[in-house]
């Protein structure tokens, strides 16, 4: 019941949300890994969790559970938060679009999506 904001994200294979943001929300973490994740600074190696929150709702319209690689995004967030002046909360990468069906409509700034719910 807690709302974030997320960047949709095509360059990103995976979602990632931050980890700050998971422990506010009380959600407990699993064991961080060491692994190479990509769209990050190229492709640098991290230390992360992988984690499936049930039941989000994209703009209450799309309900679906996603698999988020947990992390600490705070420079991300800043740039964010500095540069456009959003409160980011996390990346929804290929891996949602693509699961979701969302098309990302360049050409007529739109994003075009079917309502799941």
């Amino acid at each position: 019941d807690k709302q974030a904001v997320m960047l949709l994200d095509s360059g990103s294979i995976n979602n990632a949300i931050d980890i700050n943001f998971v422990k506010e929300i009380n959600i407990d973490i699993p064991k961080s890994i060491k692994g190479k994740l990509s769209g990050f600074n190229s492709c640098n190696e991290y230390e992360y969790s992988r984690l499936t929150i049930n039941d989000v709702y994209f703009e209450k319209k799309i309900k679906s559970d996603i698999c988020f690689d947990v992390l600490d995004l705070k420079n991300t967030i800043k740039t964010f938060k500095d540069d456009y002046g959003i409160g980011l909360t996390g990346i929804l990468g290929n891996d949602f679009l693509l699961k979701n069906k969302i098309i990302i409509d360049y050409k007529n700034k739109k994003i075009i999506y079917e309502d799941n719910n």
